[in-house]
């Protein structure tokens, strides 16, 4: 879910994914972007009504090299981006967009 769905996009290009279609280029309200093999499908939707606190979707991707994708995202517009070892043994870094939606990324 997005409140701004051109800023979700932008968000997912700068973490390397590319769109795939856009619904309406000049007023976008649903987009597919992917990366690898992995397509994230972006829908438009009011978030203001949520009341505050409420908690947000989280999407996991499991990849061969946190390191390096930190270090990718950290070269681009992404600052910041420190990988930790989780209490349970994954190596992983989080994210979140303007919507507060978050991405983790972890091996």
């Amino acid at each position: 879910m997005s409140s701004d769905v051109s800023k979700t996009i932008h968000f997912l290009t700068v973490l390397g994914f590319e769109v795939t279609f856009r619904d309406n280029p000049d007023d976008t309200t649903y987009a597919g972007v992917s990366r690898d093999s992995v397509e994230v499908h972006i829908q438009w939707n009011d978030l203001s009504n949520l009341p505050t606190g409420t908690d947000r979707p989280t999407l996991r991707f499991l990849v061969d090299d946190v390191d390096e994708l930190a270090n990718e995202l950290t070269n681009s517009e992404m600052h910041g981006i420190e990988p930790f070892t989780t209490a349970w043994g994954t190596y992983e870094f989080h994210l979140q967009d303007h919507d507060h939606n978050g991405y983790q990324f972890y091996k």
